[in-house]
């Protein structure tokens, strides 16, 4: 098994101007050390996740790959399905400081790790297993937006019926787009057209 562990060196996931570096090491069954990078990218991060074929991912603090679940959920959907991302500094639910971690799984860190000793350690620590698995998922809801009833055969009164039905379905889609919006929901929209308006979306 690879583990890759990271640290953040300097920038912020909330900054558009200065973005994150991270401090990398890969690590192998025996916790040698087979790539170490000292200020990574988090396209680098991604990249090297899927050339080492890494299998787990450890880390400190999730928050320091995007500013908000729903960004992290996106991030790791990035990696390969069969890598794990742990936070070794999670316990049940509890926040333990990484060194705290690394003493109780023995091993003896320096008193102050640079980023690189850190993501060393973060990278060991996950080898073991300790910590918590943060998943990447998304709970999704999908609203479908339809005529309950089919549109007769034939003749004008089920023309203004079908008309009267596509207008009442662009009313709905408009009105829960606008919804969304105010609630700053993201959304996609499928819209299935038929002939002089939407018949679904």
């Amino acid at each position: 098994m690879l583990v890759l562990g990271l640290d953040i060196v300097k920038g912020s996931p909330l900054s558009k101007t200065v973005p994150p570096r991270y401090a990398v090491v890969i690590v192998n069954d025996d916790g040698k050390i087979i790539y170490e990078h000292a200020e990574a990218t988090l396209n680098t991060v991604i990249r090297l996740v899927w050339d080492y074929a890494v299998e787990r991912v450890g880390l400190d603090n999730i928050f320091e790959i995007a500013p908000t679940s729903r960004d992290v959920a996106k991030i790791l959907s990035l990696f390969p399905s069969r890598t794990e991302v742990y936070q070794v500094t999670l316990e049940n639910g509890l926040f333990i400081d990484v060194l705290s971690q690394a003493f109780k799984a023995g091993i003896v860190p320096p008193s102050k790790p640079k980023p690189i000793q850190t993501a060393y350690i973060c990278a060991l620590l996950a080898l073991k297993g300790v910590g918590t698995p943060v998943k990447g998922l998304e709970h999704k809801t999908k609203i479908i937006i339809t005529r309950a009833r089919a549109v007769g055969s034939g003749g004008s009164s089920a023309n203004r019926y079908a008309r009267g039905m596509r207008t009442a379905i662009l009313r709905a889609v408009k009105e829960i787009k606008s919804l969304l919006e105010d609630a700053n929901i993201d959304y996609d929209i499928v819209l299935r057209k038929g002939a002089g308006g939407i018949d679904s979306a």
